[in-house]
């Protein structure tokens, strides 16, 4: 799975970039999003150790299951993004 190679990376390597980030922007990708369960912990610390920012958080937007009475059982969703210049812009602030 993606996640888990981009995990492995790294924690192997102490990368803090995606590996496939850097490729996909110079094949003129301007943006790369991702969607978490905010109770899933470990992946929005992923994707924030990744250099992806937080864009929003939707309340009880989403189902997978229903409850017994055949109801939905609402989940929310965080949205994460990686702009192309956000790693130029993390540069030039480390060099002020």
């Amino acid at each position: 799975m993606w996640t888990e190679a981009i995990r492995k990376d790294t924690h192997e390597t102490g990368n803090q970039n995606i590996p496939a980030a850097p490729a996909a922007f110079q094949e003129g990708v301007h943006r790369i999003y991702a969607e978490c369960d905010p109770r899933n912990i470990p992946s929005w610390h992923l994707l924030e150790h990744l250099g992806f920012r937080r864009e929003a958080h939707f309340r009880q937007n989403l189902y997978f299951h229903k409850d017994r009475y055949g109801m939905p059982i609402w989940k929310d969703t965080y949205v994460y993004a990686m702009l192309e210049n956000d790693g130029t812009e993390r540069r030039n602030q480390q060099h002020v």
